[in-house]
């Protein structure tokens, strides 16, 4: 498999690179198409044929849209024929333990000897939610219908996105493949900074994390609570280093080919609440379920009741679409409580003034902390195997102290990891090395950062074909 972290992905995307900048602009995006084919083909050959005709259904719905009066029924055929697809390759073995479960039995009760193992085709939650969006932004008339079937296929199928996001819009990629930009070699240092920077974060921070995790998720029971919690600590980290990375090495990569690829974290960490931790985690997602909805179902517009129960809903579905597990749901639906209760007490501390000096006088530092370990608490029905470990998990944090599970080499590389993390995060996001900051830097420095980063990646990363944790989604 190409995997963003592995030497075929590098070999590919220099590939890519070359034929992409030795072709007329104006059929470079053909060369992204077939690279795209080529890298989704060599994942799921079998998913491809689905991606096709389902992406040429919505090409059709895209075009009729504008000349009907009742856009409804076509809008409907849309989200329901994607969401059925959807349910049908990702949850029908969900759904079939929830029937047997309502029928008192286990698998065979109702004569079915064994649930079929459907396997979905891969990103398939992220093409999904980009189909989709293309057809209600043709609706609301945000956008026009793309006549280019070959240009739409490439915004739906493009290699650096359809495995695990971001979600970018239409209007902010099709552009981009249409009026490509000449080669800049600034563009391209600083895009390689920013995939080197990701790299390292997956494979030099992630993996090295998920060598202590692993062993502690795949047998809770066998460990006290400061191993547990230190574990919990260690996955919140993990997962972090894993999807932003995946994120970053994207955005590098575009950056390389003159595309700008929309921003996915921004230090989701440092919130001061779960709300506005939503808004720095995962944020194209976050925002294509506020967007196609929440703001549907009423929003910020209807009576507080309401917008709890669409809290609710929305976390619900947001956990489900991270897969066919019952830890998902709980996750979403912890999430979902964690936003009802701050919308109680912001609408309790707006009604009353004692309570929104309080509320004032509370330090910023305080409520990124509560706020962290309110995530980290979620994070672990999110990668326990079953709920019954996220339960004992938690039951048991309190107990056993202080004897702490030891592996010298994991934890000190754990620890080591976070604060290369904190460090690399500070370079990336307080502008010590932004795009206007960087190409600034002389040329020689600019270099020494790129094969600093390398010497990280091969010295400190796991070698390993430990795969990114939002393929799975």
């Amino acid at each position: 498999m190409m995997l963003f972290n592995s030497i075929s992905y590098w070999l590919f995307f220099l590939g890519v690179f070359i034929a992409y900048y030795g072709t007329t602009p104006k059929f470079r995006w053909i060369v992204l198409l077939l690279s795209s084919l080529l890298f989704y083909g060599v994942h799921d050959i079998r998913g491809s044929a689905i991606l096709v005709v389902s992406t040429a259904m919505d090409y059709v719905i895209g075009l009729m849209l504008p000349a009907r009066r009742d856009k409804k029924f076509l809008v409907a055929l849309c989200v329901v024929t994607n969401i059925t697809m959807l349910i049908m390759f990702k949850y029908f073995n969900l759904l079939t333990d929830i029937f047997l479960l309502l029928q008192g039995g286990g698998r065979g009760a109702i004569g079915i000897p064994i649930a079929l193992n459907i396997i979905a085709p891969l990103g398939i939650s992220f093409f999904t939610f980009k189909k989709v969006s293309y057809v209600l932004d043709i609706a609301a008339e945000r956008i026009a219908p793309e006549k280019n079937f070959g240009h739409f296929f490439l915004y739906v199928i493009f290699f650096l996105e359809v495995v695990s996001g971001p979600i970018d819009r239409v209007s902010s990629l099709m552009p981009q493949f249409k009026n490509p930009p000449i080669f800049n070699p600034v563009d391209f240092q600083y895009g390689l900074f920013i995939s080197l920077c990701g790299l390292a974060m997956k494979s030099a921070i992630a993996d090295r994390l998920a060598t202590y995790t692993d062993v502690i998720f795949n047998d809770v029971y066998r460990y006290s609570g400061p191993t547990l919690l230190t574990t919990a600590y260690f996955y919140s980290f993990q997962i972090y280093a894993d999807f932003a990375g995946y994120s970053l090495i994207a955005i590098g990569c575009g950056r390389m080919l003159g595309i700008n690829i929309a921003q996915n974290f921004n230090l989701p960490y440092f919130s001061a609440s779960v709300s506005e931790f939503w808004r720095r985690w995962h944020m194209t997602l976050s925002q294509w379920f506020r967007d196609y909805l929440y703001i549907p179902l009423g929003g910020n517009k209807v009576p507080l009741p309401v917008q709890y129960r669409n809290l609710l809903l929305v976390f619900l579905l947001c956990g489900l679409w991270h897969g066919a597990n019952w830890t998902f749901v709980v996750w979403g639906c912890i999430h979902g409580i964690y936003l009802v209760f701050e919308r109680v007490v912001t609408h309790l501390t707006k009604q009353h003034a004692p309570l929104a000096r309080l509320s004032a006088s509370i330090p910023s530092f305080i409520k990124i902390i509560v706020t962290f370990h309110l995530v980290t608490l979620a994070w672990i029905f999110f990668r326990a195997n079953n709920i019954t470990d996220s339960i004992f998990f938690i039951q048991n944090i309190s107990h056993g102290w202080p004897n702490l599970f030891i592996d010298t080499t994991a934890l000190g590389h754990g620890f080591a990891g976070i604060l290369s993390l904190m460090i690399l995060e500070f370079l990336l996001f307080n502008d010590v090395l932004k795009r206007v900051e960087f190409i600034r830097l002389p040329l020689p420095i600019r270099w020494s950062i790129l094969y600093f980063l390398l010497f990280i990646v091969i010295l400190f990363g796991v070698d390993s074909d430990k795969g990114f944790i939002y393929v799975q989604f």
